[in-house]
């Protein structure tokens, strides 16, 4: 493995994979079921850094930040990993049967009393102090219920937008087919007598299709006009084209 993670010539995706699937998953066996404390994480994001860095070939001495070596190699922090293997297995266990092991175990209160002091972290403190982090986190998106028609009209243009990506991405290949079989077909053509119309006609159809692809981060007003001129340049292209062919 050593030989992987430090070879440069390996590609930084590569090393991504081998990471995640033999380093952090040997750093992570049965944390699911940890009472895990912030020294706990600490501790995992300081080996998770140390090993990053060594991967990617930089030391402190770089001032390179942690959040870029992260970013270069697609890794979230491996505290955020803690947390969702510990939080996907609560909701295994709230699904499971009543009489399972783990179930039975939720639930368990051992009788006696608690020594002086501080009492230890258990696993369902570190649990609830995840639920309550992630609810921080959600906050801002949280909608009330009057909200949902507007959700809805949401969807329907998200759904008619990919409609129309659809319609664009089969007009892209229909443009670019017939301006490269057109160009390829007038040179072939040496007794043509429409030559310079459909020349011209091509290169238009080559410019409202470079409009039409320049709006579409920017969806005017016009955008749709353009859409039907595009269209329409089309079809007056292919019904020129077929009276010579």
């Amino acid at each position: 493995m050593t030989g992987v993670l430090c070879d440069k010539n390996v590609p930084d995706r590569f090393k991504s994979k081998v990471y995640r699937a033999v380093v952090r998953s040997a750093a992570l066996y049965g944390a699911e079921c940890w009472p895990a404390t912030k020294e706990v994480e600490r501790r995992l994001s300081v080996m998770e850094t140390k090993m990053l860095r060594w991967t990617a070939g930089v030391t402190r001495a770089y001032r390179i930040r942690n959040e870029k070596i992260r970013e270069r190699f697609g890794i979230a922090p491996i505290a955020d990993k803690l947390r969702e293997i510990r939080l996907r297995w609560y909701g295994h266990v709230l699904r499971a049967n009543e009489d399972t092991i783990c179930k039975e175990g939720l639930d368990l209160e051992v009788p006696g009393k608690l020594p002086e002091g501080r009492p230890k972290q258990r696993w369902l403190d570190t649990l609830h102090a995840d639920l309550k982090h992630i609810c921080q986190k959600t906050r801002s998106y949280r909608f009330d219920i009057t909200k949902m028609n507007e959700l809805g009209k949401a969807n329907r243009k998200v759904n008619d937008a990919c409609a129309d990506l659809k319609k664009l991405r089969n007009m892209r290949q229909t443009v670019l087919f017939i301006i490269e079989y057109g160009i390829a077909w007038i040179h072939m053509e040496k007794n043509l007598s429409d030559r310079a119309l459909i020349k011209a006609n091509l290169f238009q159809l080559l410019h409202r299709y470079e409009e039409v692809i320049s709006m579409i981060d920017y969806q005017r007003s016009n955008f749709n006009d353009s859409v039907g001129s595009l269209n329409s340049s089309v079809q007056k292209t292919i019904e020129m084209i077929k009276r010579y062919v």
